[in-house]
């Protein structure tokens, strides 16, 4: 989780960029001004909604070319990462949304929410390219775009029926759903990369390629959620027992008798 490469997994590069984040999140508890937690969501969405904005327009204006290059040098930075300016916009909307739906708080910067989407697209649009890459097949930008509206969606409208939802869903099965979150976001990449890169060699087709890369990550979430977390969370917990047993408890005691 430290702010240098490498990593075990290319993800846990976002591990560090969210506890930047949580840190000023922190940071406003601690000091008593979390009623502040709106303003510090529009500062950090408009400065990052702006890189992007500029940015774009940059790339697309042959004439701006070395704005381009030096913004996009300077990107590359860890400083740039955790001081937010490429994410900031979508952590800005979460918290926007959340004080809406869930807090039921009133905020006046709801009117940056068309702004902080143009910023969202514009990332988007140019971490893309770097997916094509990746995966050897070529999508047109609005697809991950419109994939990132349909979740957001998603989210509000669990938030809005949730009561509704709560007596329709097994609960069970959310609850393992929702367990399933983190061994995905750990698996996506690698699994999925993996089966789609491969498949678009053997020349299988892009819808394909996609459903089965997904489904290979999807699958091997569940297996991990269903067998092996369970597994690791006993022998963990049992290891943690033993240790406890053997250096904390005579600690311990030998404290109690001192005392």
């Amino acid at each position: 989780m430290l702010p240098v490469k490498p990593y075990i997994e290319g993800v846990l590069w976002t591990l560090p960029i969210e506890i930047s984040f949580y840190a000023l999140v922190f940071l406003l508890i601690y000091k008593g001004l979390f009623r502040y937690i709106g303003l510090l969501a529009a500062i950090i969405g408009s400065y990052s909604a702006a890189y992007w904005v500029v940015y774009g327009v940059a790339v697309m204006t042959p004439s701006l070319s070395f704005l381009a290059s030096k913004l996009g040098y300077l990107s590359d930075g860890m400083l740039i990462q955790l001081s937010l300016v490429h994410h900031g916009c979508f952590f800005a909307i979460g918290v926007f949304l959340w004080l809406t739906l869930v807090k039921h708080s009133h905020t006046h910067y709801l009117f940056l929410l068309p702004f902080l989407f143009v910023g969202c697209f514009f990332e988007i649009y140019f971490f893309n390219s770097t997916r094509i890459e990746a995966t050897n097949i070529l999508q047109p930008p609005l697809v991950p775009f419109i994939i990132w509206l349909a979740c957001v969606g998603l989210m509000v409208l669990s938030v809005l029926y949730n009561r509704q939802l709560s007596q329709i869903l097994p609960q069970r099965s959310v609850r393992w759903l929702g367990q399933m979150t983190y061994p995905l976001y750990l698996l996506h990449r690698p699994v999925a990369y993996m089966v789609i890169y491969g498949l678009s060699l053997a020349h299988a087709g892009q819808y394909k390629a996609w459903v089965a890369g997904f489904g290979a990550a999807w699958i091997a979430a569940a297996l991990v959620t269903t067998y092996m977390e369970p597994w690791l969370k006993i022998r963990t917990r049992n290891a943690v027992d033993k240790l406890y047993m053997l250096l904390l408890q005579p600690l311990s005691r030998r404290f109690s008798s001192a005392t």
